[in-house]
């Protein structure tokens, strides 16, 4: 497995890179309450893709909370290509 952050990770097996967001089980009724879980996020051929798929995902959810100028969201989404591919 790649821990690329505190929330994202990628795993693979023979076939496939799986992208994954790092969670915790929320739910305090729950007997695995604050274990670590992992949510699915895409299925990619390469781990050029699967980088590339988080970029989407970020850039996707970036714009989608806040609005931003065309200027500012240009700015945004070269700062999360930048966090991701230094």
């Amino acid at each position: 497995m790649i821990k690329i952050n505190e929330k994202f990770c990628i795993d693979s097996d023979e076939n496939q890179f799986v992208l994954k967001e790092i969670s915790k089980v929320q739910d305090e009724k729950s007997k695995n309450y604050g274990q670590e879980t992992f949510i699915v996020l895409g299925y990619y051929s390469t781990l050029e893709q699967s980088l590339s798929g988080l970029e989407k995902i970020l850039s996707r959810r970036a714009i989608r909370i806040k609005d931003y100028t065309l200027k500012e969201a240009i700015e945004e989404i070269q700062a999360i290509h930048e966090d991701i591919f230094k």
